[in-house]
C-alpha cells in the first residue's frame, strides 16, 4: 500500500501501486472495515500520492507520468500529464492549484484547477 486519503463520503482509499488499484474501506470511527476495489487503472499507472478537494480525487501516477482526477463515483474525469519520465509522486492543493512533487527530475510544479 501506498498513497491514502479520505474519500467526501467518509471511507478511506488506499492505493495499491503495483497492483494499479484504489481500495475502499468503510471507516467505523477509527477503524477501517469492509474493503472493496474501488477502482482498477490500466498497468501503466501506478497510484501513489493522493488529495481530496472540491469533490474530486487527484491522484499521482509514479508509473505512467500522469496525475488522474477522479470524480466521487471513481469515474475517470481528465488525465494530466506530468511528462515523459516525471514519476509524479504526490499532490497536494492550494489556493486553486495542484501542487505535484516530480520524483525522477526532483522539482516541484503546478497546474491551475
Amino acid at each position: 500500500p501506498n498513497g491514502l486519503v479520505f474519500h467526501p463520503d467518509g471511507s478511506l482509499i488506499v492505493g495499491i501501486t503495483m497492483e494499479h488499484r484504489l481500495l475502499r474501506f468503510d471507516w467505523n470511527g477509527g477503524s477501517v472495515g469492509a474493503m472493496s476495489e474501488w477502482v482498477r487503472f490500466d498497468g501503466r499507472f501506478n497510484p501513489d500520492g493522493m488529495v481530496c478537494h472540491d469533490g474530486l480525487l487527484y491522484v499521482t501516477g509514479s508509473t505512467g507520468d500522469r496525475v488522474a482526477i477522479l470524480d466521487t463515483s471513481g469515474r475517470l474525469v481528465e488525465m494530466i500529464d506530468c511528462g515523459q519520465g516525471s514519476d509524479p509522486t504526490n499532490c497536494c492543493v492550494r489556493d486553486g492549484r495542484l501542487w505535484v512533487t516530480l520524483g525522477l527530475p526532483g522539482q516541484l510544479v503546478s497546474y491551475a484547477l
